[in-house]
């Protein structure tokens, strides 16, 4: 075979076509140079919900299209000109793209607390969103059992001062209508909203009979609840106490006690309405919450011994775990587990004969509170890597009074019109 070797005319035509092609491919279509490179004006923010950033590509992009994404749209939302809008608290990426280039700034936004008191007596009831206080409906004499935040709605259930009386539920202050029942709705202790916005509520009724029965709801549909023996038990003779509730891939996991007769307490767990086994004499147990994380579900609650002597646990799918108290009496009112498995138990030891807030991280004690005044811790929320704890007990500072703690230090609120203290709260 006999090749020709390539004339100068031939060397200069190729490589003309290898400038434009290299030429082309840092071109757009309309003939933009491709972007490589961008960068922010803003790569890492701390701010608060409800704030709003406009960030801006402060690099040429040729006027190539900028494309604007978040991690996370629970957290903070951002629109086609970059305007960042927090949603709730948490960390969150937001991304501009240009071409092939990216840049990223981080944003940790600081979450908002709501929380409430127990016993609102001759005023109206009230929530608190970062220290700044909401009115509920025009009614005074009120006991809040439970706050819950859905994205901008604030949920309070509770009940009138007087046992006879009515629950309630307020949705941002406003009182809400309750759903159909079998009963007077006595006591309404529970919300609960998921992800795709159903909603639940469990709550104590009394029957046209004055049969007190557990019931719960599930976007308005109302089931009764088992009870022991099984079926209503009467008013008169024993009663019924619900305490909490959470909801779990669909599931609806309620505690309480039923008291029978004059002496008989049965700690419960339902799930579904359906009463739940646990190892050991569930008449010596008293239950105050209930959590589920990856399956597993855990109780709060104490054993009575005796008349005198009590001991903190918790349960994990029904099996006890006792917590740390040395030998003076201690109380287990609420429970929460963080993503990365440790267990967090808040309640009361008896210090002295003096009651204090304390906590247990996975049955180890630690003191909330040792002052001069008797104190209590009532309620727990995970948030990242912050605990939230709610309680009663440490004495004012000046004019800021005591509302929770967050990782063990207490938080005070600087208004004369809070009385020091909560019962419930919420985080996002």
């Amino acid at each position: 075979m006999i090749f020709s070797k390539p004339n100068k005319k031939t060397y200069i035509s190729v490589l003309t076509l290898l400038l434009v092609v290299i030429t082309n491919s840092c071109k757009n279509n309309d003939d933009t140079p491709i972007v490589t490179d961008i960068q922010l004006n803003e790569t890492e923010l701390t701010m608060n919900v409800g704030d709003e950033v406009s960030l801006q590509v402060t690099t040429d992009t040729y006027d190539n299209a900028i494309i604007w994404r978040s991690s996370n749209e629970n957290i903070a939302t951002v629109n086609d000109q970059g305007l960042v809008t927090i949603m709730a608290g948490g960390t969150v990426a937001i991304t501009a793209t240009v071409d092939q280039a990216q840049a990223i700034c981080i944003i940790n936004s600081n979450p908002d607390v709501f929380i409430i008191q127990r016993e609102v007596e001759d005023e109206i009831p009230v929530f608190w969103k970062n220290g700044e206080k909401t009115s509920m409906g025009n009614e005074i004499d009120k006991i809040l059992n439970s706050i819950f935040v859905y994205k901008e709605d604030v949920y309070v259930t509770g009940e009138d001062w007087f046992s006879d009386g009515s629950g309630y539920l307020w949705k941002n202050g406003e009182v809400q209508n309750l759903p159909p029942s079998s009963g007077k709705i006595n006591e309404l202790k529970s919300f609960f909203k998921d992800d795709e916005g159903n909603e639940y509520m469990c709550a104590e009724i009394i029957t046209d009979n004055n049969d007190k029965i557990p019931v719960y709801w599930a976007n308005g549909v109302e089931s009764l609840m088992e009870t022991t023996p099984p079926s209503s038990i009467l008013f008169t003779n024993g009663s019924i106490d619900i305490y909490g509730m959470y909801v779990g891939n669909g599931d609806v996991y309620i505690i309480g006690n039923q008291r029978v007769g004059s002496d008989e307490n049965l700690a419960t767990l339902w799930k579904n309405g359906i009463i739940q086994p646990f190892t050991g004499d569930v008449a010596t147990f008293d239950f105050g919450s209930v959590h589920v994380k990856d399956g597993d579900v855990f109780v709060a609650g104490y054993a009575r011994l005796s008349n005198t002597e009590t001991v903190a646990k918790y349960w994990k799918n029904g099996t006890p775990v006792d917590l740390f108290s040395d030998t003076n009496p201690a109380f287990a009112e609420a429970i929460s587990v963080a993503d990365n498995g440790d267990v967090y138990v808040v309640g009361v030891q008896f210090l002295a004969g003096q009651a204090q807030a304390v906590y247990w991280k996975n049955e180890e004690r630690i003191l909330l509170h040792d002052g001069p005044r008797e104190s209590s811790a009532s309620d727990i929320f995970i948030f990242g890597d912050d605990i939230y704890i709610t309680g009663y007990g440490p004495e004012r500072n000046g004019d800021a009074y005591f509302a929770y703690w967050k990782n063990g230090t207490p938080v005070t609120i600087p208004s004369r019109e809070f009385r020091g203290g909560s019962w419930s709260l919420f985080v996002r």
